[in-house]
């Protein structure tokens, strides 16, 4: 997925992707990605500035791993509450 974006992606060289961009990419809430973030599921959400963001980098690696079910470390099923 094309990450859409009206602000500046890059940071430090590497392509951010906030909390709602994750969201849709990932066709949950941002509820859920604050909680799967949380609990360790997916890659750390990192704060600078007071922007919350990943990198896509991190993203796209989890992904590619056939996440959030089968994430390093993950011991339960992510989309429970």
């Amino acid at each position: 997925m094309i990450i859409e974006s009206t602000q500046d992606t890059k940071f430090f060289g590497r392509i951010r992707v906030t909390v709602p961009e994750a969201a849709k990419r990932l066709e949950v809430s941002q509820k859920t990605i604050n909680r799967w973030s949380d609990k360790g599921h997916m890659p750390k959400r990192i704060k600078i500035c007071g922007t919350v963001f990943f990198w896509l980098d991190e993203i796209e690696a989890w992904e590619r791993a056939d996440c959030p079910k089968n994430w390093p470390g993950q011991t339960e099923n992510p989309n429970e509450e």
